[in-house]
């Protein structure tokens, strides 16, 4: 019994501090800022440049992993 309260103190600590960061800066759901703002900026400008040149020809519509965890190998997927 000691363990699990001691495991639930530690997860309403944590969940409390994060609420209240949330709220102060003003990230969801308090707010209207994401916090996955700096992650969609790197990864869409890579997709829809990609998806572009496709659309222009200037690509195939094969999927590359070229620009995956700063793997240079192209392995392609037939999609």
């Amino acid at each position: 019994m000691k363990k699990y309260s001691l495991y639930m103190g530690n997860f309403l600590l944590t969940f409390l501090i994060l609420s209240v960061l949330l709220f102060v800066v003003g990230f969801a759901p308090f707010g209207n800022k994401s916090l996955a703002i700096m992650d969609a900026s790197i990864q869409y400008l890579d997709f829809f440049s990609y998806w572009k040149d496709v659309l222009s020809g200037q690509n195939s519509a094969t999927f590359t992993f070229s620009n995956l965890l700063g793997s240079g190998d192209k392995v392609h997927i037939i999609v």
